[in-house]
Protein backbone atom coordinates (compact mmCIF):
# COMPACT_ATOMS: atom_id res chain seq x y z
CA UNK A 1 0.00 0.00 0.00
CA UNK A 2 1.32 3.44 -0.92
CA UNK A 3 2.12 5.88 1.82
CA UNK A 4 0.25 9.20 1.76
CA UNK A 5 2.35 11.95 0.33
CA UNK A 6 3.51 14.82 2.54
CA UNK A 7 1.10 17.26 0.87
CA UNK A 8 -1.91 15.16 1.87
CA UNK A 9 -0.80 15.07 5.50
CA UNK A 10 -0.35 18.86 5.44
CA UNK A 11 -3.94 19.29 4.27
CA UNK A 12 -5.24 16.90 6.92
CA UNK A 13 -3.35 18.70 9.68
CA UNK A 14 -4.53 22.10 8.45
CA UNK A 15 -8.15 20.93 8.44
CA UNK A 16 -7.78 19.50 11.95
CA UNK A 17 -6.29 22.74 13.20
CA UNK A 18 -9.14 24.72 11.64
CA UNK A 19 -11.77 22.61 13.39
CA UNK A 20 -10.11 22.96 16.80
CA UNK A 21 -9.14 26.64 16.59
CA UNK A 22 -10.77 28.92 19.14
CA UNK A 23 -13.50 31.16 17.73
CA UNK A 24 -12.59 34.78 17.11
CA UNK A 25 -13.41 37.28 19.84
CA UNK A 26 -16.03 39.92 19.15
CA UNK A 27 -13.30 42.56 19.28
CA UNK A 28 -11.25 40.85 16.58
CA UNK A 29 -14.32 40.26 14.41
CA UNK A 30 -15.14 43.96 14.55
CA UNK A 31 -11.54 45.01 13.89
CA UNK A 32 -11.31 42.83 10.77
CA UNK A 33 -14.75 43.76 9.41
CA UNK A 34 -15.34 46.09 6.49
CA UNK A 35 -17.01 49.47 7.01
CA UNK A 36 -19.75 49.95 9.59
CA UNK A 37 -20.48 46.91 11.77
CA UNK A 38 -23.60 45.69 13.55
CA UNK A 39 -24.39 42.87 15.95
CA UNK A 40 -27.36 41.93 18.11
CA UNK A 41 -27.94 40.27 21.49
CA UNK A 42 -30.78 39.36 23.84
CA UNK A 43 -31.85 42.02 26.35
CA UNK A 44 -33.41 41.72 29.78
CA UNK A 45 -37.11 40.76 29.57
CA UNK A 46 -38.20 44.20 30.87
CA UNK A 47 -36.51 46.12 28.04
CA UNK A 48 -38.27 47.40 24.92
CA UNK A 49 -37.80 50.16 22.36
CA UNK A 50 -39.05 51.84 19.20
CA UNK A 51 -35.71 52.28 17.45
CA UNK A 52 -35.07 55.79 18.78
CA UNK A 53 -35.83 55.28 22.48
CA UNK A 54 -35.48 52.48 25.03
CA UNK A 55 -37.59 51.70 28.10
CA UNK A 56 -36.48 49.62 31.08
CA UNK A 57 -39.75 48.90 32.86
CA UNK A 58 -40.38 48.44 36.57
CA UNK A 59 -43.61 46.66 35.66
CA UNK A 60 -43.30 43.14 34.26
CA UNK A 61 -47.05 42.37 34.20
CA UNK A 62 -48.57 41.05 30.93
CA UNK A 63 -48.82 43.71 28.22
CA UNK A 64 -46.49 46.17 29.94
CA UNK A 65 -44.76 47.09 26.67
CA UNK A 66 -48.07 48.09 25.03
CA UNK A 67 -48.91 50.80 27.53
CA UNK A 68 -48.33 54.45 26.61
CA UNK A 69 -47.16 55.18 30.16
CA UNK A 70 -44.49 52.90 31.63
CA UNK A 71 -42.76 53.31 34.99
CA UNK A 72 -39.01 52.83 35.06
CA UNK A 73 -36.12 54.23 33.03
CA UNK A 74 -36.65 55.88 29.66
CA UNK A 75 -33.73 56.68 27.37
CA UNK A 76 -33.94 58.75 24.20
CA UNK A 77 -36.79 60.56 22.46
CA UNK A 78 -39.92 58.61 21.70
CA UNK A 79 -41.18 59.02 18.14
CA UNK A 80 -44.65 60.54 17.82
CA UNK A 81 -45.81 58.03 15.21
CA UNK A 82 -44.88 55.09 17.48
CA UNK A 83 -45.98 56.51 20.83
CA UNK A 84 -47.56 53.31 22.09
CA UNK A 85 -45.21 50.94 20.28
CA UNK A 86 -42.40 49.31 22.18
CA UNK A 87 -40.74 46.23 20.71
CA UNK A 88 -39.10 43.69 23.02
CA UNK A 89 -35.45 43.09 22.03
CA UNK A 90 -33.00 42.28 20.74
CA UNK A 91 -30.56 45.13 21.26
CA UNK A 92 -28.67 46.19 18.14
CA UNK A 93 -25.22 47.76 18.25
CA UNK A 94 -24.13 49.75 15.21
CA UNK A 95 -20.58 51.06 15.22
CA UNK A 96 -18.06 52.71 12.97
CA UNK A 97 -14.41 51.88 13.41
CA UNK A 98 -10.90 52.31 12.14
CA UNK A 99 -9.39 48.90 12.71
CA UNK A 100 -9.62 48.16 16.43
CA UNK A 101 -10.40 51.83 17.18
CA UNK A 102 -14.15 52.47 17.49
CA UNK A 103 -15.05 56.07 16.61
CA UNK A 104 -18.84 55.96 17.02
CA UNK A 105 -21.31 53.55 18.64
CA UNK A 106 -25.09 53.45 18.90
CA UNK A 107 -27.39 50.99 20.69
CA UNK A 108 -31.05 50.60 19.77
CA UNK A 109 -33.94 48.27 20.52
CA UNK A 110 -36.90 47.73 18.19
CA UNK A 111 -37.98 49.88 15.27
CA UNK A 112 -36.50 49.72 11.78
CA UNK A 113 -32.81 48.79 12.08
CA UNK A 114 -30.22 50.86 10.25
CA UNK A 115 -28.21 48.77 7.80
CA UNK A 116 -24.49 48.15 8.31
CA UNK A 117 -21.77 47.23 5.83
CA UNK A 118 -20.96 44.13 7.90
CA UNK A 119 -23.55 42.16 9.88
CA UNK A 120 -22.06 39.93 12.57
CA UNK A 121 -25.46 38.53 13.61
CA UNK A 122 -26.33 37.36 17.11
CA UNK A 123 -23.75 37.28 19.88
CA UNK A 124 -24.07 36.09 23.48
CA UNK A 125 -25.28 38.78 25.91
CA UNK A 126 -22.24 38.24 28.17
CA UNK A 127 -19.86 38.66 25.24
CA UNK A 128 -21.66 41.81 24.12
CA UNK A 129 -21.64 43.33 27.62
CA UNK A 130 -17.95 42.55 28.15
CA UNK A 131 -17.02 44.09 24.80
CA UNK A 132 -19.13 47.22 25.36
CA UNK A 133 -17.70 47.85 28.82
CA UNK A 134 -14.20 47.41 27.46
CA UNK A 135 -14.91 50.11 24.87
CA UNK A 136 -16.88 52.50 27.08
CA UNK A 137 -14.01 54.24 28.94
CA UNK A 138 -12.45 55.23 25.59
CA UNK A 139 -15.66 56.66 24.11
CA UNK A 140 -17.00 60.16 24.70
CA UNK A 141 -20.45 61.71 24.47
CA UNK A 142 -23.39 59.59 23.42
CA UNK A 143 -21.12 56.73 22.31
CA UNK A 144 -19.83 56.33 25.87
CA UNK A 145 -23.38 56.56 27.26
CA UNK A 146 -24.68 53.96 24.82
CA UNK A 147 -21.82 51.53 25.44
CA UNK A 148 -22.55 51.44 29.18
CA UNK A 149 -26.32 51.39 28.69
CA UNK A 150 -26.02 48.59 26.14
CA UNK A 151 -24.18 46.45 28.67
CA UNK A 152 -26.67 47.30 31.42
CA UNK A 153 -29.65 46.01 29.40
CA UNK A 154 -27.99 42.74 28.31
CA UNK A 155 -29.82 39.65 29.55
CA UNK A 156 -28.50 37.64 32.48
CA UNK A 157 -25.25 39.51 33.08
CA UNK A 158 -23.79 40.83 36.34
CA UNK A 159 -21.75 43.94 35.60
CA UNK A 160 -21.93 46.14 38.69
CA UNK A 161 -18.32 45.38 39.65
CA UNK A 162 -17.14 46.61 36.25
CA UNK A 163 -19.45 49.64 36.46
CA UNK A 164 -17.91 50.59 39.80
CA UNK A 165 -14.47 50.23 38.26
CA UNK A 166 -15.36 52.60 35.40
CA UNK A 167 -17.01 55.10 37.76
CA UNK A 168 -13.81 55.22 39.84
CA UNK A 169 -11.44 55.41 36.86
CA UNK A 170 -10.16 58.98 36.51
CA UNK A 171 -8.73 58.10 33.09
CA UNK A 172 -12.12 57.01 31.70
CA UNK A 173 -14.23 59.42 29.65
CA UNK A 174 -16.62 61.63 31.58
CA UNK A 175 -19.59 60.23 29.65
CA UNK A 176 -18.74 56.63 30.54
CA UNK A 177 -18.12 57.47 34.23
CA UNK A 178 -21.44 59.28 34.58
CA UNK A 179 -23.31 56.50 32.78
CA UNK A 180 -21.63 53.83 34.92
CA UNK A 181 -22.57 55.70 38.08
CA UNK A 182 -26.17 56.05 36.92
CA UNK A 183 -26.60 52.35 36.19
CA UNK A 184 -24.77 51.12 39.28
CA UNK A 185 -26.89 53.43 41.45
CA UNK A 186 -29.99 51.98 39.78
CA UNK A 187 -28.83 48.47 40.65
CA UNK A 188 -27.94 49.57 44.19
CA UNK A 189 -31.36 51.17 44.61
CA UNK A 190 -33.02 47.88 43.74
CA UNK A 191 -30.77 46.05 46.21
CA UNK A 192 -31.38 48.59 48.94
CA UNK A 193 -35.17 48.42 48.66
CA UNK A 194 -35.54 44.68 48.04
CA UNK A 195 -38.20 43.14 50.27
CA UNK A 196 -39.48 46.48 51.55
CA UNK A 197 -42.54 46.85 49.30
CA UNK A 198 -44.86 45.43 51.95
CA UNK A 199 -43.68 47.74 54.71
CA UNK A 200 -46.24 50.43 55.56
CA UNK A 201 -45.13 53.94 54.65
CA UNK A 202 -44.42 56.60 57.22
CA UNK A 203 -46.70 59.60 57.80
CA UNK A 204 -46.90 61.69 54.60
CA UNK A 205 -46.10 64.96 56.34
CA UNK A 206 -43.07 63.48 58.04
CA UNK A 207 -41.86 62.00 54.78
CA UNK A 208 -42.16 65.38 53.12
CA UNK A 209 -40.02 67.03 55.77
CA UNK A 210 -37.45 64.23 55.70
CA UNK A 211 -37.29 64.41 51.89
CA UNK A 212 -36.44 68.10 52.17
CA UNK A 213 -33.78 67.24 54.72
CA UNK A 214 -32.17 64.83 52.25
CA UNK A 215 -32.00 67.61 49.68
CA UNK A 216 -30.31 70.00 52.10
CA UNK A 217 -27.87 67.29 53.21
CA UNK A 218 -26.92 66.73 49.60
CA UNK A 219 -26.13 70.45 49.21
CA UNK A 220 -23.67 70.57 52.13
CA UNK A 221 -20.20 71.69 50.96
CA UNK A 222 -17.29 69.29 50.91
CA UNK A 223 -19.49 66.21 51.14
CA UNK A 224 -20.42 66.94 54.75
CA UNK A 225 -23.88 65.41 54.26
CA UNK A 226 -22.68 62.13 52.73
CA UNK A 227 -22.48 60.13 56.02
CA UNK A 228 -26.05 61.12 56.91
CA UNK A 229 -27.34 60.11 53.48
CA UNK A 230 -25.57 56.77 53.84
CA UNK A 231 -27.22 56.22 57.21
CA UNK A 232 -30.64 56.81 55.62
CA UNK A 233 -29.93 54.16 52.98
CA UNK A 234 -28.73 51.66 55.57
CA UNK A 235 -31.38 52.19 58.25
CA UNK A 236 -34.52 53.94 56.99
CA UNK A 237 -37.73 51.88 56.74
CA UNK A 238 -39.05 54.17 54.01
CA UNK A 239 -38.57 52.91 50.45
CA UNK A 240 -38.96 56.44 49.09
CA UNK A 241 -36.36 57.96 51.40
CA UNK A 242 -33.85 55.20 50.67
CA UNK A 243 -34.29 55.64 46.93
CA UNK A 244 -34.03 59.42 47.22
CA UNK A 245 -30.88 59.15 49.33
CA UNK A 246 -29.29 56.82 46.78
CA UNK A 247 -30.16 59.26 44.00
CA UNK A 248 -28.45 62.13 45.85
CA UNK A 249 -25.45 59.93 46.61
CA UNK A 250 -25.15 59.02 42.93
CA UNK A 251 -25.07 62.71 41.97
CA UNK A 252 -22.28 63.36 44.48
CA UNK A 253 -19.83 60.98 42.75
CA UNK A 254 -18.26 60.63 46.20
CA UNK A 255 -16.03 57.61 46.85
CA UNK A 256 -18.05 56.78 49.98
CA UNK A 257 -21.19 56.53 47.86
CA UNK A 258 -19.50 54.07 45.50
CA UNK A 259 -18.34 52.02 48.49
CA UNK A 260 -21.96 51.87 49.70
CA UNK A 261 -23.22 50.74 46.29
CA UNK A 262 -20.56 48.02 46.25
CA UNK A 263 -21.62 46.89 49.73
CA UNK A 264 -25.32 46.75 48.77
CA UNK A 265 -24.72 44.90 45.53
CA UNK A 266 -22.36 42.36 47.03
CA UNK A 267 -24.92 41.58 49.78
CA UNK A 268 -22.59 42.53 52.62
Amino acid sequence: MKKPVAGVWSCVLAMAAATTAAPQSLESRVASAHGSVAFEYVTRPNVCGDGSSISVSDDASPGWMLRSSRSGIHIGTRRRDTYERCDVGPARVLLRHEGAHVVELRVSVGGQPENADTELGDVRPQEAATYLLELAPRLSGRSGDDAVMGAAIADGVVIWQRLLSIARDSAASEASRKAALFWVSHEASAAATAGLDSIAGDDDGLLSVRSDALFYLAQRPGGEGIPALIRVVESSKSVKLRKDAIWFLAQSRDGRALALFEKLLSGR
